[in-house]
């Protein structure tokens, strides 16, 4: 990643603050990245080029062939994984 890429930030839908573009390369569970990294970044500079030319061909198809999430299935998810993150401190 180029160093202008990684000083990229924009708000961030989810959370509704400004994040680094570091952040959604990173912010699922393990390590993933955000499955509206695409949707957030296209405008910005070529992130699919970036996202195929970085990720394992696996999960860069998991980012352009996916069905988004509900809503509901994304609070859902959220929720157990605070949950986890509270027993494990």
């Amino acid at each position: 990643m180029k160093e202008t890429e990684k000083q990229l930030v924009r708000r961030c839908p989810r959370l509704g603050g400004p994040v680094a573009f570091f952040y959604c390369t990173a912010c699922e569970a393990n390590n993933r990245a955000c499955g509206k990294i695409i949707d957030c970044w296209w405008e910005t500079f070529d992130v699919l080029r970036y996202l195929k030319d970085t990720l394992a061909p696996e999960e860069f198809d998991r980012l352009t062939c996916a069905k988004p999430a509900s809503k509901v299935s994304q609070l859902v998810d959220i929720i157990a994984q605070s949950k986890k993150r509270l027993t494990e401190s």
